[in-house]
């Protein structure tokens, strides 16, 4: 009795988590990464090639050697959110109020805002980084 009950309740669970149709919500992440600052969204803003709107832009401080944020962006270039949207990653330094430099940690970032790749300098950051990898989930709708 007690292993058909287990049994029941996991076919459930993984229906209910193999469900993909488009209209099942997508989950928040279970970390909700706080907002750039204002002055940290313009920064991008003004790297980013001309046209295109920034939908969501969230950061996680550095831990690391390096004193800074990882920011992430959900950009597009027509205004539409729903479709073809983007996700940059980019490091930032200085504080929030205060930003700094900053170069690209992915190839989008890249090829929007022509920022010098992190990866080759002595940074050394990629999507290979957790930081990067947890703020593209954030932002992935």
């Amino acid at each position: 009795m007690v292993i058909i009950i287990v049994l029941s309740i996991s076919v459930a669970v993984w229906r209910i988590s193999s469900d993909s149709s488009e209209d099942t919500p997508k989950q928040k992440p279970l970390v909700d990464y706080p907002s750039a600052s204002s002055e940290q969204v313009e920064s991008i803003r003004s790297a980013l090639d001309e046209g295109y709107i920034i939908h969501e832009c969230r950061v996680i401080p550095s831990n690391g050697e390096y004193q800074g944020y990882w920011i992430g962006a959900r950009f597009t270039a027509d205004g539409n959110d729903r479709k073809g949207a983007r996700i940059g990653i980019w490091f930032m330094f200085g504080s929030k109020s205060k930003p700094q430099g900053f170069y690209s940690v992915n190839q989008v970032a890249y090829l929007a805002s022509k920022m010098g790749l992190a990866e080759p300098t002595k940074l050394g950051y990629s999507m290979a980084n957790q930081e990067a990898k947890d703020l593209f989930k954030a932002l992935t709708r």
